[in-house]
């Protein structure tokens, strides 16, 4: 999709849009919520602590998109092949993301969907993604029948009805549960997700599909996913995520820093 297209499609669903905002604003007037960063009343996350979400510049990674000194290829990337062609993540997983996170997906605050669409926008402009179709990460079906829902087809559905591209939940399955990767050290996340996923539908063939997460850790996830895909027939595949986690450890390794995953 390119960025011309998008500022086009962005303006196709705005009734839509409204009536969905105007909807959990009467919600909100009946039912005041409190604020996930500071509790103020009647705010789900008021200005003053969404203004505090840190955001990635262009100072990142051009193939994973982890954050570097500088726009280049990671030494990661440099040296290993992956079946993304590139992934983005509007910002890093802490503080007022990782409050908005872990409220929407644990919490049933799903009135917050609505408050990432303009930075998930914003990245998928910068980004200059080439994708026809969306299609969110499955949760365990267990996690799912618990939670009622799965928090990233939420926020996927409002950025389809932005964006005027489809998006499609049903394409990838879940064919076993598998462990919480939050559970599990960095090299054992790629082997707990091996073969959990299947694709059940040809839609995918010849078709370039964005993939969407809430987080991106390692990326073993996505990477899996995104294997299956191509192994149905998928062209060319990259990934959105909300936030990424860093592990807290800065290195340099060629001149280049590195934020380990």
């Amino acid at each position: 999709m390119k960025e011309s297209e998008m500022q086009i499609a962005l303006h196709k669903n705005t009734n839509w849009l409204k009536a969905y905002s105007l909807a959990w604003k009467f919600i909100d007037l009946v039912y005041p919520p409190e604020c996930i960063g500071c509790g103020k009343i009647g705010f789900r996350c008021c200005p003053d602590c969404w203004d505090t979400r840190g955001l990635y510049g262009q100072d990142i990674c051009r193939t994973c998109g982890k954050p570097l000194y500088s726009s280049l290829t990671c030494v990661n990337c440099i040296s290993e092949s992956s079946p993304l062609e590139k992934i983005r993540s509007v910002g890093e997983y802490d503080g007022m993301l990782r409050n908005y996170i872990l409220a929407l997906k644990y919490h049933r605050n799903i009135g917050l969907a609505e408050l990432i669409l303009p930075d998930l926008c914003r990245t998928l402009i910068n980004s200059h993604f080439n994708f026809e179709m969306l299609i969110p990460v499955p949760l365990n079906k267990t996690r799912q029948r618990e939670r009622g829902y799965n928090q990233v087809a939420i926020w996927g559905k409002l950025l389809e009805k932005m964006i005027g591209i489809p998006m499609d939940s049903s394409v990838i399955l879940r064919v076993r549960n598998t462990i919480s990767q939050v559970t599990l050290p960095a090299e054992k996340r790629s082997e707990n997700v091996r073969g959990a996923f299947s694709v059940k539908s040809d839609i995918v063939n010849g078709k370039n599909i964005l993939l969407l997460d809430d987080v991106i850790t390692t990326g073993a996830t996505l990477i899996e996913c995104a294997t299956v895909l191509k192994n149905a027939g998928a062209k060319q595949i990259s990934a959105l995520t909300i936030a990424r986690s860093s592990i807290k450890k800065v290195i340099t390794e060629g001149g280049i820093h590195v934020t380990k995953n």
